[in-house]
């Protein structure tokens, strides 16, 4: 007796849309930390351009009668980006649904998602993993002690000159030499420190010293100073160094930027000749900074 049962076409008419379903949610189901940290932006084109500028420099004396000075807007270095496709794909075989190994198909569309989300933190993280070796749009690393000033001339630092470990007196020189950040034409920049962001195996350091009413690491009563700056800590898994640590300010004052080009994005395709599904995931994006203001880096101790 011939019997109907469950055919690959069938199965990837009416499985699909729950497929894609698993592949999204866990995605989306992974901490994404892009948004959190990032200027995430819509790419259109090819790519995008970003050009650091001087303002004017400072107010001068005016005697009576005389006529105000103007000013010149110095341009400073450029940077691109341009936006890479990154995917991944998978074939689900008809022999596959014959042996009605469910389960195994759901698993390897779950793993489409664990894959794009990998990548999309990773490359990002990258960000800071190479911010201390790949030099950058003005010729030093993103965190650096030798950023230089376009108009006031010499350098300024958003790295200490003694790299070190997280501590209560690290993360004081770092609040410190934020606060006194000179801008291109030598003016305070009055920034404030936001988000600490170490690896995960550090969240104790930092939780203790931000989250304590009491100074860390002593048996008085002092209060914990860093509770006026209002600071907050995030943890990844994606940074390579687990001693490295960073200080970000608002994403207003900071210029880490990550441009979406395009979303995440699935297409299937049926091989009728093989008997397969075809599955694959792409997006567009690029990541980069255009200035190194709002940031401050160290690796930890040598």
């Amino acid at each position: 007796m011939i019997t109907r049962s469950l055919t690959p076409d069938t199965f990837f008419a009416n499985a699909l849309p729950v497929l894609e379903e698993i592949l999204y949610s866990t995605m989306e189901g992974y901490p994404d930390i892009i948004p959190l940290i990032a200027n995430v932006r819509q790419g259109t084109g090819w790519g995008a351009q970003a050009t650091e500028q001087t303002g004017v420099g400072p107010a001068v004396e005016i005697p009576e009668g005389a006529s105000v000075s103007y000013d010149d807007i110095l341009q400073g270095n450029a940077t691109t980006f341009t936006f890479t496709k990154f995917g991944i794909g998978v074939i689900i075989t008809e022999e596959m649904i014959d042996d009605e190994k469910y389960d195994q198909v759901g698993d390897i569309y779950r793993s489409l998602g664990e894959a794009m989300h990998h990548t999309r933190q990773t490359d990002f993280i990258n960000n800071f993993n190479n911010g201390f070796t790949t030099a950058g749009y003005d010729g030093v690393s993103l965190f650096n002690t030798a950023h230089p000033l376009i108009r006031a001339g010499g350098t300024e630092n958003n790295r200490p000159t003694t790299d070190a470990d997280l501590s209560e007196a690290s993360l004081r020189t770092a609040l410190n030499d934020i606060a006194s950040t000179l801008s291109h034409e030598g003016f305070r920049k009055y920034f404030r420190a936001k988000t600490v962001l170490v690896h995960t195996t550090n969240v104790y350091t930092a939780h203790e010293l931000l989250m304590s009413d009491y100074r860390p690491g002593t048996a008085n009563n002092d209060v914990n100073a860093f509770n006026i700056f209002g600071l907050s800590y995030m943890s990844s898994e994606y940074l390579t160094d687990t001693d490295s640590w960073y200080v970000l300010c608002d994403k207003n004052d900071h210029r880490i930027i990550w441009y979406d080009r395009k979303m995440p994005a699935t297409k299937s395709f049926e091989d009728f000749d093989a008997g397969a599904l075809k599955t694959k995931i792409t997006s567009r994006w690029d990541t980069g900074h255009s200035s190194w203001y709002g940031t401050y880096g160290s690796t930890g101790a040598p």
